[in-house]
């Protein structure tokens, strides 16, 4: 791969995975989307979501692909 991709031991079958995929397809359409903010706004918004059911493993926002 060219581009940064996570590096943090992640569950292929669930959705953090697809989302990575999608932020690494999105980075190379646009560079400068805002992905990462809206994820977290999303979870402020909804504090019901449970990171850890959808795989996001601790540390996630400090992978490379989402800095």
């Amino acid at each position: 791969m060219t581009r940064p991709w996570i590096t943090l031991p992640s569950d292929k079958r669930k959705i953090y995975y697809n989302i990575c995929i999608i932020k690494y397809f999105l980075d190379v359409i646009s560079p400068k989307n805002d992905m990462l903010a809206k994820l977290r706004w999303l979870f402020v918004d909804f504090p019901e979501i449970d990171l850890n059911a959808l795989g996001f493993p601790k540390g996630w926002e400090m992978e490379p692909l989402w800095r």
